[in-house]
């Protein structure tokens, strides 16, 4: 695996590591040629190698699936390589600021308005993803960054699209149709089944992120994964007005 200090293909030096996982790293870099900042996503090199093999075809579809997309509510992808080991990385632009998940925690539901404003430009985003015919699949509150710019506003972006699907006929398809992707209490029902997603699916996930930012809570729970699909599949979401919200055109 790549360290601090190291410097990928003469052009990306990486300075500190930001989040590792499971499957690898992100750390905040420089891209030496222009002296800014960057944030770099690395594979890591001691998993199966099964398991590496369609990581990095991930990485590579998330860099397609970005670059084929320019909104400034989507993370921009400035590049693609390889380690000197072979890894493949991705290059974004660095965000400054926190994910709306970790604003949730530390500051609970909000009001109708100040949701709306807040998930606007990602709705927006979305229109514009699925026009150029992506879908994000993982749209949920800790894949939308508040990225604070330059002059103090708050640009919420759409980040992670690692299991974006591009809806084009020469594009390789990394899942088969019957594979379940994505994070469970934001699935919809068709990602629960195991079929092909549309745009539809984003528009879930959108739906359950705006519910959770209004109520604090998430429409469908269950501690078992089992319980949790069925609910999602079969059980009505509890009315926005059970959850002290009463404005019944959102709803």
């Amino acid at each position: 695996m790549v360290g601090i200090n190291d410097v990928l293909d003469g052009k990306y030096r990486l300075l500190r590591p930001l989040k590792r996982g499971s499957m690898g790293a992100v750390f905040a870099a420089e891209n030496l040629s222009l002296g800014v900042p960057v944030a770099v996503k690395v594979v890591r090199a001691d998993i199966r190698p099964e398991a590496k093999d369609e990581l990095a075809e991930r990485m590579v579809q998330e860099a397609h699936a970005a670059f084929q997309v320019d909104h400034p509510a989507i993370l921009r992808v400035l590049d693609v390589g390889t380690t000197p080991r072979g890894d493949p990385y991705v290059v974004m632009e660095m965000l400054r600021g926190e994910t709306l998940a970790a604003a949730m925690k530390d500051h609970g539901p909000v009001a109708p308005e100040q949701a709306i404003r807040v998930l606007m430009p990602i709705a927006h985003a979305l229109v514009t993803s699925h026009a150029c015919k992506v879908v994000h699949r993982d749209v949920k509150p800790s894949n939308v960054f508040l990225a604070r710019t330059s002059d103090g506003r708050i640009q919420p972006k759409l980040i992670d699209f690692g299991l974006a699907k591009a809806l084009l006929p020469s594009r390789k398809r990394i899942t088969q149709e019957g594979n379940t992707m994505g994070s469970p209490a934001y699935m919809a029902p068709e990602q629960i089944r195991g079929e092909d997603v549309t745009g539809q699916a984003d528009v879930w996930g959108f739906c359950v992120t705006l519910y959770e930012l209004i109520t604090g809570e998430i429409p469908f729970e269950a501690r078992e994964l089992e319980v949790l699909f069925t609910r999602i599949l079969f059980d009505p979401p509890k009315p926005l007005r059970e959850h002290g919200v009463h404005d019944e055109e959102l709803w």
